[in-house]
């Protein structure tokens, strides 16, 4: 400001100077010549100026300078305060309007926000530079010889008004990055990348801005932004830029790396060095920000998510059963499925054994491109499964699907396991709560549990919750039962159908309760099958069998005994060999003269199980054929000795279809050599007509109902005294033709 007070000429020269080096010190932001010129130009304009207006108010200033010190040109012409006064506003508002109108045009922005930047600081460094103008110029008034370090005071000043000024700029870039920080978000991953970039094309004003995401887990991620348009996608996908990035930034971390790209006008491709620290300051915060949004993303994902199946766990289900509930009119089927004796699995093939069966059933589970189906896995080894826009019936058929590919063959540690799961499914209206449909499912899985030929079962509304409190109180009783004496067994003998007399006598358990009284089997194994007691009422039954043998082979009666164990233990439970040999020699009963019963509706596999206990002379039989699922292969792998047509068969066998499979059985069992028996004979035509049909054994109410021990030995023994030792008279031989079969051999 203090240039006024000179001559016109001195001033410009003294104005030029101060501006090249100010240029040079301080404008290395604008390297090209022609913005180099725009800095100095602004400066010499704005001092023009001031000396015009001074000149206007009829001020001169000194005009010589070889006598003893400068004299003012002319006495009569005194300086004016309103001169003075003129002249410091022209050139403070000239110098305002040419530096806003140069930072909005290098902006690429408005004018008017580019003018009121920094306003304070500006206004107070002109009014600054007036009060130093006014003590010079007295100064100069008092001491002649100080025009002549004018220059170099008014240069000082000017270099300090301009390092002040970049330092407030700097200041402003940093508040605006570190703003940019503050409102990152710290969840979404997605959103703090396009914060980020739409926060540094306004900072750096920038043209694009292009920030790329590499994570480990991920393939790469591109979000571009300009004034315009957005892009988020794979970098393949962009269209490339021709221009190069003014600017790129990369930083990594272990699994991490973020890269900046930075794009502007040709003519602001440089930066300087204050804007590059910058830029690689904004991408280290950048970098800090995508670390936590992918840290919570990682957290997040574990919350609402089965670490071992990867599937969506039960609050995750929850969460999704109730969106579905309230936005979709078109209903909601939901179904909780339990794998089947899967203590069992885990117990015989061990912890990894088990883990990678829960994997492959939740890979099977798992939604195929369906976006109506959601599977998760809620408990051990329990899947819950919802199905939306379906109607109820289309609902049920594709469980029904889902049951089936559970059932296909599961390979593991070099077995083959056939999983056999159940379900219970329940339908959701606008009404309820994903709570309550999940009790409402949970119920029906109770109920298909306990009817083993229906996997599948639908929660019928207005059931009564008193046979749930049964089971629960059951449930809780049966180890106490287990290990007191409650379980005992009761027999029921098979017979020859041709002479009458008894071939095995098969043994069942029955629960005599302290509060509920005599339990049958039928209520209460589906419990022990659930709590994981299935051996332990094995051995109970087995060891009350074997002993029961010795007992009547002691009065005479060589008759095998059948005990029923379950298809996982004998597919999978490689200690069911010594268990049994164990009870055997405990009993002294012959091998040969123990029958292993299990039904068809069981998982089987074939496999060392069933050779050590065929070695050993124990014979296999299979139950309630016709029911289940086993298959030929089963049939021609499996070392059976004997196959029990189901009571159902019986039952209808004066329909055409169940006499075919009744025909189609003997058939089978004759080529396979497997001895044929059938269940469920309760008149004399039906032994007879069975009888005629090749079938060889049987049992019944014709023959006999399941009695305790004692009972079945006064049968025996009267059979023995007044029938021969049979306990059904024998059928006439003249209309029978009955093909005996031999036992396959080993």
């Amino acid at each position: 400001m203090t240039i006024i007070a000179l001559p016109p000429g001195d001033a410009l020269v003294a104005v030029a100077a101060g501006s090249i080096i100010d240029t040079y010190a301080f404008e290395a932001h604008r390297p090209t010549w022609p913005n180099r010129l725009a800095g100095s130009g602004i400066a010499l304009l704005a001092a023009t100026a001031g000396v015009a207006s001074l000149h206007v108010a009829n001020f001169e200033g000194p005009t010589t300078f070889g006598q003893s010190g400068p004299v003012l040109a002319g006495a009569a012409a005194p300086l004016t305060l309103l001169g003075a006064v003129i002249a410091w506003l022209a050139f403070g508002v000239v110098l305002w309007l040419l530096e806003s109108t140069r930072d909005a045009l290098e902006a690429n922005g408005q004018w008017w926000p580019a003018a009121l930047s920094s306003w304070g600081l500006r206004l107070t460094s002109h009014i600054g530079q007036g009060g130093i103008a006014a003590i010079l110029i007295l100064l100069a008034l008092v001491v002649p010889w100080f025009w002549v370090a004018l220059p170099c005071t008014l240069l000082v000043a000017w270099l300090a008004y301009r390092y002040v000024s970049m330092l407030a700029a700097a200041r402003r870039s940093w508040e605006q990055i570190a703003t940019i920080h503050d409102v990152l978000p710290d969840r979404d991953l997605g959103a703090v990348l396009h914060t980020a970039a739409h926060g540094a094309l306004r900072i750096f004003a920038a043209t694009v801005i292009e920030v790329e995401l590499h994570t480990v887990t991920e393939g790469p991620r591109l979000v571009r932004v300009d004034d315009h348009t957005a892009f988020d996608g794979s970098p393949k996908d962009a269209e490339s830029i021709p221009v190069r990035p003014a600017k790129v930034v990369r930083l990594e971390r272990p699994g991490l790396r973020v890269v900046v790209r930075l794009f502007r006008d040709k003519n602001r491709q440089h930066l300087t060095r204050q804007e590059a620290r910058m830029v690689n300051a904004f991408t280290a915060s950048l970098l800090t920000a995508v670390e936590n949004a992918l840290a919570f993303e990682r957290v997040e994902y574990r919350a609402y998510h089965d670490s071992l199946t990867t599937l969506p766990n039960r609050w995750k289900f929850i969460e999704h059963v109730q969106d579905a509930i309230r936005e979709n009119s078109g209903g909601t089927a939901i179904a909780i499925i339990d794998v089947d004796n899967f203590r069992l699995i885990n117990s015989t093939l061990g912890r990894a054994a088990a883990d990678e069966v829960l994997r492959k059933i939740g890979d099977r589970l798992r939604p195929q491109g369906d976006e109506r189906h959601l599977a998760a896995r809620i408990g051990g080894d329990s899947f819950a499964v919802a199905v939306s826009s379906l109607p109820a019936d289309d609902a049920l058929a594709h469980l029904e699907r889902l049951l089936i590919r559970l059932r296909r063959t599961i390979s593991i540690a070099s077995r083959n396991i056939t999983v056999r799961a159940s379900a219970g499914i329940t339908y959701c209206t606008q009404d309820d709560t994903a709570t309550d449909s999940l009790e409402r499912a949970d119920r029906a899985l109770s109920q298909a549990k306990s009817q083993p030929f229906q996997p599948l079962s639908y929660y019928v509304e207005g059931e009564t919750r008193q046979g749930d409190k049964r089971a629960c109180g059951l449930l809780n009783d049966l180890p106490t039962a287990l290990q007191t004496a409650q379980i005992r067994t009761v027999y029921t003998p098979v017979v020859d159908l041709t002479t009458g007399h008894p071939v095995a006598i098969e043994a069942e358990p029955e629960w005599i309760h302290p509060r509920h009284g005599r339990i049958p089997e039928w209520e209460w194994s589906d419990l022990a099958r659930r709590s994981g007691l299935t051996a332990e009422l094995t051995g109970v039954v087995l060891r009350q069998a074997l002993v029961a043998t010795e007992t009547w082979r002691v009065l005479g009666f060589d008759i095998p005994v059948a005990v029923r164990v379950s298809g996982e233990e004998l597919s999978l439970d490689h200690r069911l060999p010594g268990r049994v040999f164990g009870h055997l020699l405990a009993t002294g009963v012959p091998a040969d003269r123990l029958i292993l019963e299990v039904t068809e509706a069981d998982p089987l596999s074939d496999g060392f199980i069933f050779d050590e206990l065929e070695a050993a002379g124990v014979l296999i039989a299979l139950k309630e054929f016709g029911t289940g699922s086993c298959s030929l292969v089963t049939l021609s792998r499996i070392p059976f000795h004997g196959l029990m047509i189901d009571r159902r068969f019986t039952s209808e066998l004066a329909t055409r279809a169940a006499a075919v499979v009744v025909k189609a059985a003997v058939v089978l069992g004759g080529d396979l050599g497997i001895n044929v028996a059938a269940a469920g004979i309760e008149s004399h035509e039906q032994r007879v007509l069975l009888a005629s049909m090749g079938i060889k054994f049987g049992q019944g109410r014709l023959v006999g109902e399941s009695v305790p021990l004692t009972e079945l030995l006064k049968a025996l023994n009267e059979a023995r005294v007044s029938a021969e030792g049979k306990l059904l008279a024998s059928l006439p031989s003249h209309d029978l033709v009955i093909p005996i079969h031999r036992r396959r051999s080993a």
